[in-house]
């Protein structure tokens, strides 16, 4: 079951608490200019309801672009050396 807000929910539940799923998770089609070639790079922006974002890019052989979740950073970034 997804957890949400530190609470296990349905998906029933999160339908009943939803307008549209789309509000708590999914997958958004886009297409990005580059500038260097001139052409479109298709890619889809994933977001999960924990706050996982990533992005896969389409032309690309499904390779994964820009990912972020909150809280986390890799082990050589500045917030990692807080203490």
């Amino acid at each position: 079951m997804p957890r949400l807000f530190g609470a296990e929910h349905s998906p029933e539940d999160l339908r009943r608490m939803t307008g549209q799923m789309s509000q708590v998770a999914g997958i958004r089609l886009s297409e990005h200019f580059l500038r260097r070639t001139g052409t479109g790079l298709r890619v889809a922006d994933v977001y999960t309801g924990s706050g996982f974002r990533f992005q896969v890019l389409l032309d690309r052989a499904l390779d994964i672009g820009a990912a972020e979740h909150p809280g986390g950073c890799s082990p050589d970034a500045s917030c990692a050396r807080r203490s």
